[in-house]
């Protein structure tokens, strides 16, 4: 772990700053705590890396206002890939992450898939229940019942 800051899980709803801080400053100094209310969860930076990882290693697990506290190091957060990448003709702003746009011309719309050829909404290659069964029984002969032979 190498950060001085603790994520600290799994907490009462009722609990309060300076019930967290007078539970971690038996590990050193506590330079910062905040608990997010109604989430169940909150934050403690250690002056040190090494008073973080001894508050971490006896504090994890065990219970605090009749809950086991879950406790972890907080990773930095990811550094996102910005691209230069700006919309075209055919290239949508609002597209969803990861799809590909449209061919320009192709008339089809989202990710550029033909539309169903059954007409229904159902996944391509699978027919829908209605699809393979007639929605009414086959038609009888009506008659007076008697067979001609």
């Amino acid at each position: 772990m190498n950060s001085r800051k603790l994520f600290v899980g799994n907490l009462t709803y009722s609990v309060k700053e300076g019930q967290l801080k007078a539970l971690f400053s038996r590990f050193g100094e506590v330079v910062s705590v905040r608990v997010l209310e109604k989430k169940g969860y909150g934050f403690v930076e250690m002056a040190t890396q090494e008073q973080a990882g001894a508050a971490r290693e006896a504090l994890s697990e065990t219970e605090f206002e009749g809950r086991n506290l879950l406790i972890d190091g907080v990773r930095p957060p990811l550094k996102s890939k910005k691209s230069s990448h700006k919309p075209g003709p055919g290239n949508s702003s609002h597209s969803r992450p990861g799809s590909r746009p449209a061919k320009p011309g192709s008339g089809y719309g989202y990710r550029g898939k033909k539309p169903n050829p059954s007409g229904h909404g159902g996944r391509s290659g699978k027919q829908s229940s209605s699809a393979r069964r007639p929605s009414m029984p086959p038609r009888r002969n009506s008659g007076s019942g008697s067979r001609r032979s």
